[in-house]
């Protein structure tokens, strides 16, 4: 609405010029001339000024309102700092261009100009059409072209965050290995020297366009008025400032030639990225030779102006360097064929080790500490008994199958929705549990359509409520997760766990902006047939304190309802970017984010969202780039309280010359790791985005020797999701036999497991590696989590002599178990469908466990039930209805006594161990249904007894 009236007025500034222009146009038609029709056309061009003016002002004022608005929110946010540097480099990064290339391309006219015979006044015209016989209307226009190219080189010579870091920029304390430079200079100093010489090469262009145009347009005029003599200075003259210009160019070519060489440390050579033997010994001397021929070409150029005879001057300063690089070219290329390419890797060697070294040292894997893993398939029961925490921790439900069960059981009314589920670790009941939390968000676009008014949208249902959070791994006995938050109120289960500020106003799928504050009260939860209301009382909004307030925001939002609504007070607010991402984006456009945003319950009951942040690049010298990027550092992490919006940036490498360059830039945006509270900094984690790519480069650049890597010897893969009986293909062949489509990678999963050697458990983040075109297992990569080891990476890696199954052996000996897969068959044709997200690789000791939980689903329900879990270990493989029944069978707890760990014991048992076995398995059952039942310090003491029989055993 107010966009409309915004029109109306433009058009209504532009009617008076249209009236008289129309008005002229008829009395011109109509043969009146004289005084009447100068005044009509006088009077036309002053509506025309006037009508120019007033849409300057009317525009002006609405980009101001926006600017404004920017300017109340940042300063809400207590990131001032932030909206004020930015604007101010943006000013001057748009200036300064601009003032330069309109005074340089304005001082070449006047110049040229000088030289130009003036027009006698009885020969200048008074039309428009005639402009070339008129100087002051010919000056007027290439002023206002000049002033035109003045203000887009001012728009795209520059960004603002190229020009900060390139004044701010701090050393990495690491150099390139070719040339010495420091890293920084690669990450701040080299783009703006390219982006510099490029505006410089094209606005000496720019300068020589002019010039020609000049030439183009006064030669006539020289000659028709003072004869063909005059017509031929004109034309020297021209010569004279393009070899100048020319000359000037080249000097500029020259200096471009000198950053080239830097570029060649990016090359892909086929075997690695980087410059190589070529490029050091052949190209790189024949660019510092083609640096000198350019600057000689200058001299001649410049010369070549002022001489009677200059064409070959000229001929000969172009043609030099188009000589040296055709020379260039040949001579790489000979080189390359038959110097390089018949001992290629004696002779490519220092530089592929340049490549492992530096490609490692940019993704952060130099301090990748390898350890050997010797898998034990002799795994006792009393060891079993004390990796407990990690059996208890192993991620039974799949996020996308609780998914479905979180929308169809807590969901509570169809306006609420979960955004995603996020894994997470918290201490409940004294045990160090692996769980499953997702907030409960309120996005307008689930309101009924006819329901969606500006007063419900706006005003009304303004936030989400509550959480649910589930451990990974319990069921309750009709299959349901077996919640310890849950409902509306938030009602927990378990001793130190609660939500006290439940309310959600910031989050993952908040879609608009809100006005708190207001004269009616805000939809909180639903109560029965009843809804509860409540006031915001917290920190966030900007107040519309003012008439002009609500103006700029209804000129930015919602028109006139912000205006005109008797529910908004002075004291209302309003609240925007809601949206987490977008909220950190616009602080700090600077940081990439993690695309997996996750929420946290603090130990006050407070909600909080964490947002891994990273610094990346594209120029790490020797780097080779993955995912567009060669350089990645998670060096912040983002915390946004969900009720407030208050962002919190805390510094986590400070190490990494990126963010320090961005932390001189703005010193007062970035806080330390150690001002983080405690009860969030045990939430943090291993991003997921950046273990990710890591484990993508370390596939390939876990091979440190370089004849190994040239050889590609051993060259890994991510472990590929397999998809067991019942799927589609995982992997589709043309009618050649040529795969077409591979099986996606495996997605990384947390975990809480002990590693080998280690005292206690903890949180990690796990992926298995295979090696390539093979399937069994030949390594995992873990990223730790908890306490002074985050972000360390441990890869241990298995022999390569024995065979470690990989997930997709183990789903193939699914296919080939004759009761599995007849079981498996049968469910998907009985009007449901066998669902197998994925398989775990477990660690439990120096041994591994497959876990792969089976859902059923209904064709008519999204509610998948967890019918049968599969466990492998060494050669077997068994299901059951639980994962405590799936290890009692693998394991030998059955009803008639059975060992299969140890070989001593197979032959035969005596008398008394049978009757510790059974009593064994009794405790066993008895822990299975108290943990069932969520009485855990009952089947806590179950266990306990197991344990002593398990050693007296």
């Amino acid at each position: 609405m107010l966009g409309f009236i915004v029109v109306c007025l433009i058009a209504l500034i532009w009617v008076p010029f249209f009236w008289a222009a129309g008005k002229y146009l008829v009395m011109k038609d109509e043969g009146v001339y004289g005084e009447r029709l100068e005044k009509a056309g006088k009077r036309s061009r002053k509506f025309l000024a006037l009508g120019g003016l007033g849409t300057i002002v009317l525009m002006s004022i609405l980009t101001f309102f926006s600017y404004w608005t920017d300017y109340l929110w940042f300063e809400e946010v207590n990131y001032l700092e932030v909206f004020e540097t930015k604007i101010a480099a943006q000013i001057l990064t748009f200036l300064i261009p601009s003032a330069v290339v309109f005074c340089f391309l304005f001082g070449i006219m006047k110049m040229f100009l000088k030289f130009v015979p003036p027009i006698p006044e009885n020969y200048r015209a008074s039309r428009l059409s005639d402009w070339r016989k008129n100087e002051k209307i010919a000056k007027t226009l290439i002023i206002v072209i000049a002033l035109i190219i003045a203000v887009l080189f001012g728009f795209f010579a520059f960004s603002w965050e190229e020009v900060l870091l390139y004044y701010n920029s701090q050393a990495a304390g690491k150099a390139d290995p070719i040339f010495g430079r420091d890293i920084s200079f690669y990450f701040f100093e080299l783009p703006f020297l390219k982006s510099l010489t490029s505006f410089f090469i094209l606005m000496v262009s720019s300068a020589m366009a002019e010039v020609l145009f000049l030439r183009l347009n006064f030669s006539d005029q020289a000659r028709e008025v003072n004869g063909e003599e005059e017509e031929k200075k004109v034309a020297n003259l021209t010569i004279k400032f393009l070899s100048v210009k020319a000359g000037v160019l080249f000097l500029i070519f020259a200096f471009r030639v000198s950053l080239w060489k830097y570029s060649l440390l990016f090359d892909n050579q086929g075997v690695f990225h980087g410059a190589g033997y070529t490029a050091v010994n052949a190209i790189l001397p024949m660019l510092n030779v083609m640096m000198v021929i350019l600057v000689l070409s200058a001299i001649a150029m410049v010369i070549a102006g002022f001489l009677q005879k200059k064409k070959k001057i000229i001929v000969g300063a172009i043609a030099a360097p188009f000589t040296v690089l055709v020379i260039l070219v040949v001579y790489s290329v000979l080189v390359q064929h038959f110097s390089v390419k018949p001992e290629e890797l004696d002779k490519e060697t220092p530089y592929i080790q340049y490549n492992i070294e530096l490609t490692r040292q940019a993704f952060g894997l130099d301090s990748v500490e390898a350890k050997k893993f010797e898998p034990n398939d002799r795994l006792s029961l009393a060891e079993l008994e004390e990796e407990r925490l990690t059996l208890e921790n192993v991620r039974l439900w799949d996020w996308r199958a609780l998914a479905a069960t979180y929308k169809q059981t807590q969901e509570i009314r169809q306006y609420y929705e979960f955004s995603d589920l996020d894994i997470d670790r918290y201490t409940i009941s004294g045990r160090y549990r692996t769980v499953m939390v997702s907030p409960r968000e309120l996005p307008i676009s689930q309101l009924p359509r006819d329901s969606q008014t500006w007063v419900n949208t706006r005003l009304k249902y303004t936030h989400g409520f509550g959480a649910v959070l589930s451990p990974v791994n319990e069921f309750t006995a009709e299959g349901m997760p077996n919640y310890y938050l849950k409902d509306i109120p938030p009602h927990s289960n378990a001793v130190g766990l609660g939500i006290s500020q439940p309310r959600i106003y910031f989050g993952e799928m908040a879609e608009s902006h809100i006005f708190v504050n207001a004269t009616t009260l805000e939809f909180d939860y639903p109560s029965g047939d009843e809804n509860v209301f409540v006031r915001y009382d917290g920190t966030a909004g900007i107040a519309l304190s003012s008439f002009w307030r609500k103006l700029a925001f209804a000129w930015r939002f919602d028109g006139m309802p912000i205006l005109l609504s008797d529910y908004l007070t002075d004291e209302s607010r309003i609240i925007f970017r809601r949206n987490i991402t977008e909220r950190v984006r616009t602080v700090a456009p600077f940081l990439q984010l993690d695309e997996d945003p996750y929420f946290v319950i603090l130990e006050t009951g407070a909600v909080v969202w964490i947002i891994d942040a990273y610094t990346i690049s594209a120029n790490y010298p020797y780097s080779t780039p993955n995912d567009g990027l060669n350089y990645i550092r998670n060096s912040v992490k983002v915390a946004v309280d969900a009720k407030n919006g208050e962002v919190r940036f805390y510094v986590f490498d400070e190490e990494d010359p990126i963010l320090r360059t961005w932390q001189a830039i703005f010193p007062d945006i970035f806080l330390s790791r150690s001002k983080m509270p405690k009860d969030l900094l045990r939430h943090v984690r291993y991003p997921e985005d950046m273990f990710r790519i890591q484990a993508r480069v370390l596939a390939t650049y876990h091979m440190t020797n370089p004849q190994i890597f040239y050889n590609r010897e051993d060259l890994w893969e991510i472990a590929k999701e397999p998809t067991p009986i019942g799927g589609k293909p995982v992997e589709i062949k043309d009618k050649r036999g040529c795969i077409i489509r591979r099986p996606p990678d495996m997605q990384s999963y947390y975990t809480i497991i002990k590693l080998p050697g280690e005292q206690s458990e903890e949180f990690l983040q796990i992926l298995p590696f295979t090696p390539a075109t093979k399937q069994n297992m030949i390594a995992w990569l873990a990223g730790r989590c908890d306490g002074d080891d985050y972000g360390k990476l441990l890869l241990y890696e298995f022999p390569k002599d024995r065979l470690v199954f990989g997930p997709m052996q183990i789903a193939a000996r699914m296919n080939q178990d004759k009761e599995m897969s007849s079981q498996l068959s049968l469910w998907n044709q009985q009007g449901s469908e066998v669902n197998i997200e994925n398989i775990l690789v477990i660690p439990v000791r120096r041994a591994i466990l497959y876990v792969i939980p089976v859902y059923l689903q209904a064709e008519q329900s999204r509610m998948p039930e967890l019918k049968k879990v599969v466990v492998a270990y060494g050669e077997r493989i068994v299901w059951a209805d639980s994962f405590d029944e799936a290890l009692a069978k693998i394991f030998g707890l059955r009803s008639e006594p059975e060992r299969v760990i140890s070989e001593q014991t197979q032959t035969g048992q005596t008398e008394e161990k049978s009757d510790l076995l059974r009593n064994a398995r009794t405790h066993f059952e008895n822990f299975q249904k108290l943990t069932s039942e969520g009485r855990h310090a009952e089947a806590g003491r179950e266990l306990e007894e197991l344990g002593r029989i398990l050693q007296q055993f």
